[in-house]
């Protein structure tokens, strides 16, 4: 039995078909996504659910925010300046920025 639709039918049919494999493929990926973030969070030692709150609070109460007159020693701030990076509180660039401004303190 036609629908009565013809050509117009099977391109329809079609797009449809690929749309919807668009779509569950898309789903697919942000899943397999979640999933990677949250093993290399949970790698890290972090919470997936709450890990940047927890890295904003690990550079909230990093000596580096204190300011200039309560410096300690060189060697324990660049340890922390990496530690920062190690865990991802900071990036490589701001990693060298910060390295830079504690080695021109000297």
């Amino acid at each position: 039995m036609s629908s009565g639709f013809g050509a117009m039918g099977a391109v329809f049919g079609v797009i449809f078909v690929l749309v919807t494999l668009f779509i569950v493929a898309v789903f697919v990926i942000m899943v397999v996504a979640l999933v990677k973030r949250g093993r290399a969070v949970r790698e890290e030692g972090l919470d997936p659910l709450t890990g940047d709150i927890q890295l904003a609070g690990q550079l909230h109460r990093s000596q580096l925010m204190a300011p200039a007159t309560a410096q300690r020693p060189v060697p324990e701030r660049l340890a922390e300046v990496d530690e920062l990076l190690r865990t991802g509180a900071i990036t490589a660039q701001e990693h060298e920025a910060q390295r830079a401004r504690i080695l021109a303190d000297l």
